[in-house]
């Protein structure tokens, strides 16, 4: 072999070896940005004790009680408001706590349910009732016992605008005042008039975020305005820091972008409306997909859907300081998603749970879990759901150790509330 030929193959052999050196390394890296495996997760259905209804929450005092409430549907025109609580793996049998025949019953706009910290005997719930004649005339009701459910004190109302209009989206927090902090949508600046519940609005005014604190003796306390102009129908939620509560709800400029926002509590005093993420997202009515909120200590964690440049995608951001600053937003979703978040923080702190609905024929709800750091699982699906608004939000809780979540079947002329137990 001549000379030439010598130098010519070994600059071939090097060369090769560059390129799978290079070729390997693309591969790492490439695996370095993906999802982990998929996590080691065991899924049971629980058997619950609602036979036709829907509209549910989940609800854990601690590491003490795991409470599920919904609206039950009782014939053509009663519902009631029942609850159950987890015993030994098992739920316990239905409460019944009210009923009515005059409420507003809405799959994206359900009551909620909630125990007073440290004390298990003092209980909160709320529900919507009409109080005029159009179609979004009605008040918020709070309904408190203080006898572990065995009886209910007379409902007050919230709010004392004493005007016909949409009050609802309430999201309630125990306190370690020994109150409940509430937090609404409150329609009281746009009349009833013309409100088409997330398409078409006219020019009365705008949907509001207001804020109270409620007592044993349903006392009310530090009533005030958060924000004048938000989204109309998106849900809002609340986390308690070591801070003080943070809201976040889906905020509405004079531009018609509806992006996330918060606003927090310290030292007594109520933080300016900010933007967890300028994402963009102008719309001309309401989506009906609320954020989603969890805390740990000082750690905060928010998912949210999002439609923002024609692509839309479920997101979660962090914050580690209460909500002084959050770190850049992470995209969750498969591809396809709906929306209808939750995320709760799980036992070592340094991650959550988020869940979401995904796909549009084959439907489920999905899973994920992130770490703080922002490392992914692969998502996980939990449970088929249909994608028909009537199967509400998923709802999701840590509770000794394992998640539990909720949701809505649909099923011909038939709705009922399963849950599941999620060991991870």
């Amino acid at each position: 072999m001549s000379k030439a030929s010598i130098f010519n193959w070994s600059a071939t052999v090097e060369l090769n070896r560059w390129f799978v050196f290079v070729s390997v390394l693309m591969v790492i890296v490439a695996m370095g940005c993906q999802p982990t495996d998929e996590p080691d997760i065991q899924i049971n259905l629980l058997e619950t004790p609602g036979v036709q209804g829907g509209e549910s929450r989940l609800h854990a005092a601690g590491e003490d009680q795991l409470y599920l409430s919904w609206t039950e549907y009782v014939g053509d025109s009663v519902t009631e408001l029942r609850y159950s609580v987890l015993k030994d793996g098992e739920w316990s049998p239905a409460r019944m706590i009210v009923s009515g025949t005059n409420w507003f019953t809405n799959w994206a706009d359900f009551p909620s349910f909630v125990q007073y910290i440290d004390q298990p005997d003092q209980l909160a719930v709320h529900w919507l009732e009409y109080r005029g004649e159009g179609t979004y005339e009605y008040d918020i009701n709070i309904c408190q016992s203080i006898d572990a459910g065995n009886s209910w004190l007379p409902s007050v109302t919230p709010h004392r605008d004493g005007v016909k209009a949409e009050h609802g989206f309430v999201s309630m927090l125990p306190l370690e005042n020994g109150r409940i902090f509430l937090t609404w949508l409150d329609g009281r600046n746009m009349g009833s008039g013309g409100h088409n519940h997330g398409h078409n609005y006219d020019s009365h005014g705008a949907m509001s975020l207001r804020t109270a604190e409620i007592d044993p003796s349903n006392a009310l306390h530090r009533e005030l305005m958060l924000d004048s102009r938000v989204c109309e129908c998106c849900q809002t939620d609340a986390a308690l820091t070591s801070s003080g509560p943070v809201v976040v709800y889906r905020d509405r400029s004079e531009e018609e972008v509806r992006d996330i926002y918060f606003v927090r509590r310290v030292h007594d005093e109520w933080s300016s409306p900010k933007a967890i993420h300028a994402d963009g997202w102008r719309i001309g009515g309401c989506p009906v997909n609320g954020p989603a909120i969890a805390a740990r200590n000082q750690r905060l964690a928010v998912a949210w859907y999002t439609e923002a440049h024609d692509t839309a995608r479920i997101k979660l951001a962090f914050s580690r300081d209460g909500g002084e600053t959050f770190l850049d937003p992470i995209s969750i979703d498969d591809g396809s998603p709906l929306g209808r978040v939750d995320v709760e923080f799980l036992a070592d702190r340094n991650s959550v749970l988020a869940t979401w609905i995904e796909g549009h024929e084959d439907t489920h709800i999905k899973g994920r879990i992130i770490s703080t750091d922002g490392e992914k699982s692969a998502s996980f699906p939990i449970h088929s759901i249909s994608p028909a608004r009537s199967s509400g939000f998923p709802q999701l809780e840590y509770f000794q150790g394992k998640c539990f979540i909720s949701w809505t079947e649909v099923e011909d002329e038939r709705q009922w509330i399963p849950t599941a137990e999620i060991s991870l």
